[in-house]
């Protein structure tokens, strides 16, 4: 049969009357099938063959099979990827930048423009206006929504298909919600250009007392500032890799305060271990602000979003832009203004 979904279809419709040995046969050469398909194609199609036959050997119990096909998934040269960049431009009137940006720089001191700055937001925007603005979209650019909708990271990893127009339409969210931070933070580091023209950013004592709270113990206010400090010397990698480990601290303090476990206990031989900063922002759902865990989960966890806790600490990201390590200076500025309530009946969220 030519087409490979009609010789799954058919070879699954016959499982039924085999045997274990004949079905493992039927198997092998289902995956066999569709590897020939992946060499016989190129560009995205190449790589759905792959992941498809990826997928089945997965199931199939396939091991050796699995690992080769990632292999192959990964050495994929951008050459053969097929990919095309698309890019649309808009205006927006210098006077209204300028607003915005004098909005933050037009304060007193440092500590106010810094409380300015994590009073903003979120850049991500509010859920219900995203899903809204997702929601027309789809109505009239219906097609995008009907068709497979393959994504790739930054560095051409497959990590999601939307396989149905629900799935489309929360990838599409997610990566609307990714474009509002990325817009904010081209206009942000101007912000904090301007305050250190105005008072600068060498007071590293005032910096350690503004980020010390409930929840960022001092240690870690002199980790940020440090951080803070790279920042303005233009070594924003390390800027990065400082901030980044304060943040999952922070995160970590919170869940710990609104009773939310932050390990995982050993089980029989499976070591116990910390449990990551995506589970924790997971968990945070119902416990905080909505629409600010979904712009703390997109900026530093979400695959589908700008991810940097993974993609710079996995070293998959190694020349973050002054653009990028702003995003995290805004979430710690932000942090800095969260405090837990805690209600009559002791349980507790973080508030601002």
């Amino acid at each position: 049969i030519a087409d490979p979904w009609l010789t799954q279809t058919n070879i699954e419709l016959m499982y039924k009357k085999m045997g274990d040995e004949k079905k493992l046969e039927l198997q092998k050469y289902l995956v066999d099938r569709w590897i020939s398909e992946a060499n016989n194609s190129s560009g995205i199609k190449k790589i759905f063959h792959i992941e498809h036959a990826l997928e089945l050997a997965r199931n199939y119990g396939f091991n050796d099979i699995v690992e080769k096909l990632r292999m192959e998934l990964q050495n994929i040269p951008d050459s053969e990827m097929d990919l095309h960049e698309l890019s649309v431009t808009t205006e927006i009137p210098k006077e209204n930048i300028e607003k915005f940006i004098s909005h933050f720089s037009e304060v007193d001191d440092l500590k106010q423009g810094l409380i300015k700055i994590g009073s903003y937001g979120p850049p991500s925007g509010f859920l219900k206006e995203n899903i809204e603005f997702v929601e027309n979209l789809s109505k009239s650019s219906p097609l995008q929504f009907i068709v497979t909708r393959q994504v790739f990271d930054s560095n051409n990893i497959p990590i999601r298909a939307g396989l149905s127009i629900e799935e489309n339409k929360q990838i599409a969210v997610i990566q609307h919600e990714t474009m509002g931070i990325q817009l904010f933070s081209l206009f942000g580091f101007e912000i904090l250009d301007r305050l250190n023209k105005k008072f600068g950013f060498n007071d590293k004592e005032l910096l350690i007392s503004f980020f010390t709270t409930s929840l960022i113990p001092q240690d870690l206010a002199v980790i940020i500032s440090d951080a803070i400090v790279k920042y303005f010397h233009e070594d924003y990698y390390t800027s990065a890799l400082m901030i980044i480990p304060s943040l999952e601290a922070i995160f970590r303090n919170m869940a710990r305060e609104v009773g939310i476990p932050i390990i995982r206990e050993p089980i029989d031989k499976r070591p116990g271990r910390v449990r990551g900063l995506g589970e924790i922002l997971h968990d945070l759902i119902g416990k905080m602000n909505e629409d600010w865990r979904r712009y703390f989960d997109n900026a530093l966890s979400e695959p589908l979003g700008l991810n940097y806790r993974n993609r710079i600490c996995h070293g998959l990201f190694i020349h973050p832009e002054k653009s990028d390590v702003f995003v995290l200076i805004h979430i710690v500025c932000n942090l800095r203004l969260m405090e837990i309530k805690r209600p009559n009946n002791h349980s507790g969220e973080p508030n601002k």
